[in-house]
């Protein structure tokens, strides 16, 4: 998007720009959050499969 402007020196332009990096780099963050929480969800799962620590139970 940002090669498809005219971009000029103009107060527009420059402030158009500062909004469009920001939303970018917000875009940016927000994946990169969103990776990291579903490798947490991921392993929260597989440890839901798994016994829970401790002395296994007497054989009735």
């Amino acid at each position: 998007m940002e090669e498809s402007i005219d971009w000029d020196e103009g107060p527009l332009s420059v402030y158009g720009r500062i909004v469009l990096e920001y939303g970018v780099r917000q875009s940016v963050m927000h994946e990169d959050w969103a990776r990291w929480a579903a490798e947490h969800v991921g392993a929260l799962d597989e440890s839901a499969d798994a016994p829970p620590p401790g002395p296994e139970a007497p054989a009735p």
